[in-house]
């Protein structure tokens, strides 16, 4: 990877060190006001980041096709066409697979699945041996919302490979699967006999990075805790304090997403933020991640805080009590830009 000189990162302006504010929370019963959004340019997108890129718009009325921009993910594009990952899933052939490749043009579906539908929710692919209440619990959500959304008549009737769309309210983070469902050969439609199904590959090992960081990392990172603490401080919050092992994992995943191009929660190899944690050796039971691409510390930070306020997930994590510590990752993405990554965990 490129090494950016110091000299490039020590030019970018950064603010002065912030003051702890007053909480700004507003008092139950008045409607919180929604602070002005910078509109961004291409290079300020972000996943949990890029979702906060803009406001839903309203359905449209007929099919759209939309080509994956760098930095996009798929809760981002659901987001910002007002459907759910899942009625993409469903409309593009990706079974329970969330990840989306730069260059891809992906059907958006005109149509919502329920009136309630919202961008979180998710396909999950039945296994054997799995029942409806199983994969409830293991979503966090009702029985009686999958049946309700799925129009299941018979509770006992589940299948292997079955589609179910799980109405989540926020981001699942499990295991991703590392590659989409196979289409049907040629062979296969014209009435000749279908491949027999192999077993499972396994998952690739991890990426081969070597840690090394940017010029001028070390200022970035004392930038973004001091940004962090500032608002933990602000509503009463403890300090996080810097984590060598939530940093290893962190800068590992950013320069993944530098090498690859675009950037997401998940790594090159399928892992999970969970995963890259465990792998640098953190033991901690509590762990979450925030991404973004942009050009300063100060940018990135107000992209997680503001852009999805009051309540969203980036800005939970920063201001969660749950969270003693965290690494932060910085990646030159060799644009002018770089991959942040924020890991937050607890013993």
């Amino acid at each position: 990877m490129r090494a950016l000189a110091a000299t490039t990162i020590a030019s970018i302006p950064t603010a002065a060190p912030l003051t702890p504010r007053a909480p700004t929370r507003t008092p139950a019963g008045d409607q919180a006001p929604t602070p002005p959004i910078p509109s961004p340019t291409p290079t300020q997108v972000s996943v949990w980041q890029s979702v906060s890129q803009s406001a839903p718009q309203p359905a449209q009325s007929a099919a759209v096709q939309y080509t994956v921009q760098a930095g996009d993910t798929l809760l981002a594009i659901a987001y910002r066409h007002n459907v759910s990952m899942a009625a993409i899933q469903l409309a593009n052939g990706m079974g329970a697979s969330q990840i989306v490749r730069l260059g891809e043009t992906l059907t958006i579906p005109a149509e919502k699945i329920a009136p309630d539908e919202s961008p979180f929710w998710i396909v999950h692919i039945t296994q054997a041996g799995q029942t409806l209440s199983g994969i409830a619990q293991m979503y966090g959500v009702s029985t009686a919302a999958l049946v309700r959304i799925n129009q299941i008549a018979d509770m006992d009737a589940l299948h292997v490979d079955q589609k179910l769309i799980v109405p989540l309210t926020s981001l699942f983070v499990g295991a991703e699967p590392t590659s989409r469902p196979v289409a049907a050969t040629a062979a296969a439609t014209a009435g000749q006999p279908a491949a027999q199904p192999t077993a499972r590959a396994t998952a690739p090992p991890p990426p081969q990075l070597a840690y090394s960081d940017v010029g001028g990392a070390d200022a970035f990172r004392a930038r973004l805790l001091e940004l962090h603490n500032a608002e933990r401080a602000a509503v009463g919050v403890p300090p996080l304090v810097m984590s060598p092992l939530l940093q290893q994992a962190a800068q590992l995943h950013a320069q993944d997403c530098a090498a690859r191009g675009f950037g997401s929660h998940t790594g090159s190899d399928g892992s999970t933020s969970r995963i890259r944690i465990a792998r640098a050796g953190f033991t901690g039971r509590i762990t979450g991640e925030n991404w973004a691409f942009g050009r300063s510390p100060d940018r990135v930070f107000d992209m997680w805080f503001h852009q999805e306020y009051p309540d969203g997930p980036h800005r939970l994590n920063i201001l969660s009590a749950r969270y003693t510590e965290v690494g932060f990752g910085i990646a030159d993405a060799g644009n002018g830009g770089f991959y942040f990554i924020a890991n937050f965990g607890a013993p």
